[in-house]
């Protein structure tokens, strides 16, 4: 039996490696600055060491310490948590090869809305991990962002329907035509959701946290139906417009954001998932792409 002593400076088991060592759910406030204004952000850490060299453990309140200084002194930044990294093995005094920090934080993304140019937020939850390792610092991204689809078979099935009733109306007079379409009432489209995508991203060392609102923002527009916030009337009617003018399959979706993050110059690699969440049915459509 192995047995492990406190008290003991060592044992038989200290010669054998680990993967990562540390603490998860750190949280603390954090300063992050975009076109010269400071805010005030809460995020969580998970940071880590790996452990190679024989010892009963790792230096944990020096990675601690290390995360204070930072947060305290600089506003958040992807350039700033990667040199952490670096000084996280280093404070381990030969113990360590690797650090990794994994970033969870609520990002504020101003948008306006489509006729009234009313300005909102939208909060979205980002999610970044870096790792250190010999060749250098890789560095992912996960985010999800909601927009809206309207499905092309089903907005054909009820152009078609009202296409019919139309042709049985041919006789009357523009007057007529315009009183008996107000009184038939819509034939709505049976098949529009929200939708939700989902990414996982392999950035670039260029890319920092102030790009990531024009990322978002261009993703919206590679979709062109954007969900909203607060909306006037005005703005309620052109969303209805750009629904009926971006008609998308779960696979149309998926090709437009696809195309959209491959002519982004600032990141690596990455994969996503489109799931419509159906109307129609009491299922999901999804897609699943990469790049």
């Amino acid at each position: 039996m192995i047995t492990v002593d406190a008290m003991k400076k060592s044992s038989d088991t200290d010669h054998i490696p680990l993967k990562w060592v540390g603490m998860e759910k750190i949280v603390m406030p954090v300063r992050h600055s975009i076109a010269g204004e400071t805010t005030n952000l809460i995020a969580e850490f998970d940071i880590f060491v790996n452990l190679v060299n024989p010892s009963k453990g790792i230096h944990m309140s020096r990675l601690y310490e290390l995360l204070i200084q930072y947060t305290q002194q600089e506003s958040i930044s992807l350039v700033g948590i990667r040199k952490i990294l670096k000084n996280f093995v280093s404070s381990q005094n030969g113990l360590s090869t690797s650090a990794k920090i994994s970033m969870s934080l609520v990002v504020p993304v101003s948008v306006k809305t489509l006729k009234s140019e009313k300005q909102y937020f939208k909060s979205v939850p980002l999610q970044f991990s870096f790792v250190l390792k010999p060749e250098g610092v890789n560095t992912e991204m996960k985010f999800k962002l909601d927009y809206s689809s309207t499905c092309p078979q089903s907005a054909a099935l009820a152009h078609q329907l009202t296409i019919a009733e139309l042709e049985k109306q041919s006789m009357l007079s523009a007057a007529e035509l315009t009183a008996w379409y107000t009184q038939r009432g819509f034939v709505a489209t049976p098949h529009a959701q929200r939708s939700e995508l989902a990414l996982s991203l392999m950035v670039k060392d260029e890319f920092e946290l102030k790009d990531f609102t024009a990322l978002y923002l261009g993703i919206e527009q590679a979709l062109g139906t954007p969900t909203q916030g607060i909306v006037k009337r005005a703005d309620e009617q052109e969303f209805a417009r750009l629904n009926a003018a971006n008609l998308m399959f779960c696979e149309d979706a998926a090709r437009k954001i696809l195309v959209f993050l491959k002519q982004t110059p600032d990141l690596r690699s990455g994969q996503g998932k489109v799931s419509h969440l159906e109307s129609l049915h009491s299922h999901n459509a999804t897609a699943f792409f990469e790049f």
